[in-house]
C-alpha cells in the first residue's frame, strides 16, 4: 500500500514530523513562560536592591526588582512603537539614565503614552528611581528597518536593539532595561502555548490518519 503511493507517502510523514515539531517547540514555549511568570510573581513585591551593586551579587536578574539614582539624559529619549492592550497605537518612552561612575547608561522603560498624546520630557536633575529589570533575550519580529526616524530631537524605534541604540546615540548600554511601572510582562500566557501544542499534535495525527484512508481506499479501487 505504501509502495504504491511512495511520493505522498513520504510528503505526509514530512508533514507529520514537522507538525510534531511544532508541537514539542510550543511544550518547551510553555516551560519557558510559565517559570517567566512564576518568576515575575515571586519578585513582584520583593524589596529592590540598590543598583549597580545588585550585579555582583545576582545571577539571575530576570524581574530582578531595582533601585537606582542617576540623571536622565533627555536629548537621547526613544520612542518605541507599541500597541496598548487595547490595540491602540502609541510608544514606550525610553530614556537613558547615568549613574554616577558607571560607564555604561541605564535605559529606562518609562510607560506607554498614545500616539496622539503629547510628550514632554524635562526632567534635569537627579532621580531615584524603582523597577524591575527586563531581559532583552526575546527576538523580535519588525518588517524593515528598526530606526524609523531620528530627526528634531525624536528617534522612533520598532524594537529596542542595544547595538542599535548604542550605534545612533554613541553611548554605551546595559544589556537590558528597567520597566518603572510594575505590570505583569507582555507576553502569550503559557496556557495559549499548550493550546498551539495539541493543535500541531492534532494535525500530525490528522495526516496520518487521512493517508491510512487514502491509500485503503485507492487499494481497494485497484481490486
Amino acid at each position: 500500500m505504501i509502495t504504491k503511493h511512495k511520493g505522498f507517502f513520504v510528503l505526509c510523514l514530512i508533514l507529520a514530523v514537522l507538525c510534531c515539531f511544532l508541537g514539542k517547540w510550543q511544550l518547551q514555549r510553555y516551560e519557558f513562560k510559565k517559570r517567566l511568570l512564576n518568576n515575575y510573581t515571586e519578585r513582584l513585591h520583593a524589596a529592590p536592591k540598590i543598583f549597580p551593586q545588585l550585579l555582583a551579587i545576582e545571577k539571575d536578574l530576570q524581574f530582578q526588582p531595582i533601585k537606582a539614582q542617576g540623571v536622565y539624559l533627555n536629548d537621547l529619549t526613544l520612542f518605541q512603537q507599541k500597541l496598548s492592550e487595547q490595540g491602540q497605537p502609541g510608544y514606550e518612552i525610553l530614556t537613558p539614565l547615568r549613574i554616577k561612575n558607571e560607564k555604561k547608561l541605564l535605559l529606562i522603560d518609562r510607560g506607554w503614552v498614545p500616539e496622539t498624546c503629547p510628550v514632554t520630557i524635562d526632567t534635569q536633575q537627579q532621580q531615584i528611581i524603582t523597577g524591575n529589570i527586563k531581559l532583552l533575550n526575546e527576538y523580535q519580529f519588525i518588517l524593515g528597518k528598526n530606526i524609523l526616524k531620528s530627526e528634531q530631537g525624536v528617534t522612533v524605534i520598532q524594537r529596542v536593539d542595544m547595538r542599535d541604540i548604542s550605534e545612533l546615540t554613541h553611548q554605551e548600554f546595559f544589556p537590558f532595561i528597567i520597566v518603572l511601572d510594575r505590570q505583569p510582562p507582555t507576553t502569550v500566557l503559557p496556557e495559549r502555548h499548550m493550546a498551539y501544542a495539541v493543535q500541531w499534535f492534532l494535525f500530525a495525527l490528522i495526516i496520518i490518519v487521512s493517508f491510512y484512508f487514502f491509500a485503503r481506499e485507492r487499494g481497494r479501487d485497484e481490486l
